[in-house]
């Protein structure tokens, strides 16, 4: 069970979050709203029809899919493997930087006026720890 730490700070209070103390609040629950997980369940549904079936998956899953290029003329096959290697290390370091060296961020929390939820309160966001 993960477990969120949230500080409260007072809207109009006027003292730094440095002299404030941390609230005993502890999310310790968080579903999404069910709205969103059955938009997303019907999403599944629909796609996954359209996915291949295993025995026709070799009809699609051909050499020439991966390495068909806009630009032939400009872009040769080694090049463009070179860029989709780059693009991949790319996405490995940040995720790998973002979940385990970063310290993490401090996100505000914005709602409306008229919302029944806590407003000032700084939610700390970090990777694995």
């Amino acid at each position: 069970m993960t477990l969120i730490k949230i500080e409260r700070i007072a809207a109009n209070s006027g003292k730094s979050r440095a002299n404030l103390e941390p609230a005993s609040d502890i999310v310790t629950s968080a579903p999404p709203p069910l709205l969103i997980v059955a938009l997303v369940g019907l999403f599944v549904a629909v796609f996954v029809t359209f996915f291949p079936s295993l025995e026709n998956i070799d009809e699609y899953a051909t050499v020439e899919t991966f390495t068909n290029r806009v630009f032939p003329s400009l872009l040769s096959l080694k090049a463009l493997a070179w860029i989709r290697l780059d693009i991949a290390a790319f996405c490995l370091f940040v995720s790998y930087r973002g979940s385990f060296i970063d310290p993490g961020w401090e996100q505000a929390t914005t709602y409306l006026p008229q919302s029944k939820l806590k407003r000032g309160v700084y939610i700390q966001m970090r990777g694995y720890r």
